[in-house]
């Protein structure tokens, strides 16, 4: 069997998921919210943020990066964990540094068939 990680494939989109809980959703908001221009300049172009449905003090932000080594400095960076702590962060985060893969050729949702258009 090949070694997946010898097979060559385009790289995809950077991005920097990091799962935490907070003490407080007003003041970690406000902490995140204050730091957007910081992130931004570190390399951040977007992002997206998740309450859990079960705890709304359960977070999973999405952060968007121009390129995976600005990700990966931002994930080690003595800053991130500086905020965390100002923010309220009350748990060990799980931070994972990852790259996007492309879709199926059918979408991510729908079944594969074998079925082809007939001509017509």
């Amino acid at each position: 069997m090949a070694n997946d990680s010898a097979v060559p494939r385009k790289r995809g989109a950077a991005y920097l998921l990091i799962r935490h809980r907070v003490a407080s959703y007003r003041k970690w908001r406000s902490v995140f919210d204050a730091d957007g221009p910081a992130r931004k300049a570190r390399g951040c172009t977007s992002g997206q943020l998740f309450r859990s449905a079960n705890d709304p003090r359960e977070l999973v932000v999405m952060l968007k990066w121009k390129s995976l080594e600005q990700a990966r400095e931002f994930a080690m960076s003595d800053d991130l964990r500086q905020t965390m702590v100002r923010a309220g962060v009350s748990d060990r985060p799980d931070v994972y540094v990852v790259l996007t893969e492309p879709p199926p050729p059918h979408g991510l949702c729908r079944e594969k068939t074998d079925k082809r258009p007939t001509p017509g």
